[in-house]
């Protein structure tokens, strides 16, 4: 299972990193197949934008407080206002939903984000949620509310916390060894906010890839990155596919690099793709970390 956390982890990273020169980019218009440089951020080959970023201000927390959404707003702020975790000498790629709702908690404190409303149901709360799964991975029902609630902080509408939870309950089956079919069973008994309703009834099977869109919506990007997923057999392959749908390429590469690392484990991705990320080394022994932390705190409960 260690190998499987890891994986997830650092396949949020490896999509991030391999999508961020590509991201905006109209679908066709290019052809990546391994890092570049570039882009709208101008990034350097192996660094990650925001998804990754905060995946990481997520993890220290996690670490130094266990669930605390105070601290993970505190760390995210760190972030933003410092660079805290960028890949680069400052916080960049910041989403508006993300920094309206860190500038509200500045303001006024709230934990919650005041976002509630459907239009604000962006991918920035499953773009970073592998941290939250690796550290509950003992426990599936806490595994998949608290992947809600960290949603909640910056992300608080109803489709994107039930995104958040129907990631985090296939992160969390496939980080404890779950097969492709078992759990394209399993995520149709769940019961999720009506618009999730096409993702449980695997509507990523039969469509086709102009069908299928990669924008910043949080069940867009879902879908995506689910339909890279079950149709290739690799990581390397769907990897490349989910960065080629353009547009919101970073966010469908990490959100699929988690899926994918959490299925293939980390000894069936290419050191070739783990070697160029920026913090590597930081990413998998925050993973290992995490993973040992919620073993030992949480299996004798």
């Amino acid at each position: 299972m260690l190998n499987r956390a890891k994986g997830a982890f650092v396949g949020l990273a490896i999509g991030d990193a391999l999508g961020a020169p590509v991201q905006f980019k109209k679908r066709g218009s290019f052809k990546i197949t391994y890092y570049t440089s570039g882009g709208r951020y101008k990034v350097k080959v192996g660094e990650y934008t925001d998804d990754t970023a905060m995946a990481l201000c997520l993890g220290d927390s996690l670490l130094r407080k266990g669930f605390d959404l105070k601290d993970q707003l505190d760390t995210y702020l760190k972030w933003l206002e410092d660079g805290l975790f960028s890949s680069k000498h400052k916080a960049f790629d910041i989403g508006q939903t993300v920094f309206r709702s860190l500038s509200n908690y500045k303001r006024k404190g709230d934990l919650i984000s005041p976002l509630r409303n459907e239009k604000f149901s962006g991918n920035g709360s499953i773009m970073r949620l592998a941290p939250v799964v690796i550290y509950f991975h003992t426990d599936f029902e806490k595994a998949v509310f608290y992947s809600g609630e960290s949603s909640k902080t910056t992300h608080s509408s109803p489709i994107a916390v039930d995104s958040a939870k129907l990631l985090g309950a296939i992160l969390w089956w496939f980080i404890n060894g779950s097969k492709k079919d078992e759990v394209l069973a399993k995520i149709q008994k769940l019961s999720f906010h009506p618009a999730l309703s096409d993702i449980t009834g695997g509507s990523f099977l039969h469509k086709k890839e102009d069908e299928i869109k990669s924008s910043g919506y949080a069940i867009d990007t879902l879908e995506a990155a689910l339909w890279c997923f079950y149709n290739t057999n690799s990581f390397e392959k769907g990897l490349i596919k989910a960065v080629n749908l353009g547009d919101d390429a970073d966010t469908v590469g990490a959100v699929y690099g988690q899926i994918a690392g959490a299925y293939y484990g980390i000894d069936n991705i290419d050191e070739k793709l783990i070697r160029p990320v920026k913090n590597h080394e930081l990413i998998l022994q925050m993973a290992e970390n995490l993973y040992k932390k919620g073993l030992n705190e949480f299996s004798k409960q």
